[in-house]
């Protein structure tokens, strides 16, 4: 096979696919001995536009919160150090709490006085707020909050663990009264399921069943044993898969002071690469799932070596997709989800996606912003590694005040410059040449204002641009206008203007720039 390039999506000589932006192509394939043999597919690259969050434990053992924003971001950001570890946990939106079964160290190896205790973290302060023992005497597979029985500062829970125990909606601070003999049993044995390994709420609907029932199922058969009534009746629907790749549909309703419950399974591609496999203690699977408000799920799943995310969500004719995302990295587990909320739009300040030389400090003054250096600090974008191409020109530039990033932690290297980017780039470039610093700050109005500002006082902008739209300002910059903004008036960047001639192809292909 021939390799291939798309603005969507490329191919590589052995057949693998890569997206590269949103949108659909066809790619099509010839036999190499016969062209007129051919067949041909559409594929179609979606912008994921989420954040997960939750609690990992990093490759040195480090147990923490963790972001990882999809969007915008490869990988994911660590936060504050928490002071417990975890098998399981789950996140009270209302009381705006983590609740996280412990687990053990980082050997993963449990002694006596470890009995899987119920944690109430703080996660602005990282700290228990409360610790209660876990009565029900297992470590719950994963744990979703129950938006339908819990109240403000009275969250309720429901947990899954083997053998299809899904335990009923329970109060995670006095575990007491919940007993396995008590819980819900899906007959997972019928897809020669183990586990349960996530569960998610998707919220309270209507539901209608012929056989609403008290929770007991026969363990060989799988029928409900006491079917309690029929019809329609207000129930949190949950999500829940099992080991074998299996999603489960659960209502839960209120019924004469208990519960009643309905289900329905579909097999999802999962099933195909078999149960997760527990740690070195054969007590954790270290799987976790969360929902998103459209309904798709988020399952972050142990592979042995690290914790991977998968999107799971069932399509118009209600079967079900699952996509691989990507993973921690070696090392890093569990990583367990906590939640999921749409990615931040607004840049915390510009990007400039533009390999820039590292400009030496001048004679005149210190580089950086009024004077300030950032030459002893570390560039803070997670998104930009030492084995990026151009990790020495974005490094360079940031420590010059050039550049800023789209976020606090994230760069955008694929990102389209605009020309209000190309314009701040220029500002600053001729402030650092002339005076050895950059002065001009994000503006209160319109952020660019300031930057503008100083390129028409200072003869290398045109007046044209004072009057200029947030719009027109936000448009992707074409290369002539480009190279009209950085050496117009300007001799002293014949350096930068001549790389940046050579490197053109190289930013045009990678997206950075649209062509005229």
């Amino acid at each position: 096979m021939e390799q291939l390039q798309h603005s969507v999506a490329s191919v590589s000589a052995n057949g693998v696919v890569t997206a590269k932006s949103a949108g659909t192509c066809t790619i099509r394939t010839a036999s190499a001995q016969d062209r007129s043999i051919y067949d041909a597919c559409t594929v179609t690259v979606e912008q994921l536009n989420v954040t997960l969050t939750g609690m990992l434990q990093d490759a040195n053992g480090k147990a923490e919160l963790f972001s990882w924003d999809l969007k915008n971001s490869s990988t994911w950001k660590p936060g504050i150090e928490v002071d417990t570890s975890m098998a399981a946990m789950a996140y009270d939106p209302v009381d705006k709490v983590y609740y996280v079964i412990d687990a053990t160290d980082r050997t993963m190896v449990k002694d006596a006085s470890q009995t899987w205790k119920l944690h109430k973290v703080d996660p602005a302060t990282d700290k228990s707020l409360a610790v209660a023992d876990n009565g029900i005497g297992v470590s719950m597979i994963d744990m979703a909050y129950s938006t339908k029985f819990s109240a403000e500062g009275s969250g309720r829970l429901v947990g899954v663990y083997r053998m299809g125990y899904v335990f009923k909606p329970f109060d995670p601070m006095d575990t007491s009264s919940v007993a396995r003999n008590d819980a819900v049993m899906l007959p997972v044995s019928s897809h020669h399921a183990q586990n349960l390994i996530g569960i998610a709420s998707l919220g309270v609907e209507t539901h209608s069943s012929d056989a609403w029932y008290d929770g007991v199922t026969d363990y060989w058969s799988g029928d409900p044993e006491n079917p309690t009534r029929s019809g329609e009746y207000e129930a949190e629907r949950f999500a829940i898969l099992d080991d074998a790749g299996y999603l489960w549909d659960l209502w839960i309703s209120e019924y004469g002071g208990g519960y009643g419950f309905d289900y329905t399974s579909t097999k999802t591609p999962l099933s195909a690469l078999g149960a997760p496999p527990y740690d070195s203690t054969s007590n954790y699977v270290y799987c976790s799932m969360v929902a998103d408000s459209d309904g798709s799920l988020y399952l972050s799943r142990f592979n042995g070596d690290t914790n991977e995310i998968y999107r799971l969500r069932k399509n118009a004719s209600g079967s079900c997709e699952a996509v691989l995302i990507g993973n921690f990295g070696s090392g890093v587990w569990p990583a367990l989800l906590g939640g999921v909320e749409a990615s931040k739009d607004e840049p915390v300040t510009p990007v400039i996606p533009v390999p820039v030389t590292p400009t030496k400090p001048s004679s005149k003054g210190n580089s950086g912003s009024a004077g300030n250096s950032r030459s002893d600090r570390e560039m803070p974008f997670i998104d930009v590694t030492c084995n990026d191409w151009f990790y020495d020109s974005v490094k360079g530039a940031w420590q010059n005040y050039l550049i800023d990033g789209v976020t606090a932690t994230t760069y955008q290297p694929n990102g389209t410059l605009t020309i209000a980017e190309a314009i701040k780039l220029a500002a600053a470039l001729h402030q650092l040449d002339k005076d050895g610093k950059v002065t001009p700050k994000n503006g209160k109005g319109n952020w660019y204002d300031s930057y503008v500002e100083y390129g028409i006082v200072n003869g290398i902008l045109d007046e044209s641009y004072a009057s200029c739209t947030r719009a027109q300002m936000d448009t992707p910059v074409t290369r002539r206008e480009f190279v009209h903004i950085l050496y117009h008036h300007s001799a002293s960047f014949a350096v930068v203007f001549n790389y940046y001639i050579k490197s053109m192809p190289t930013l045009q292909a990678d997206g950075c720039l649209q062509g005229v």
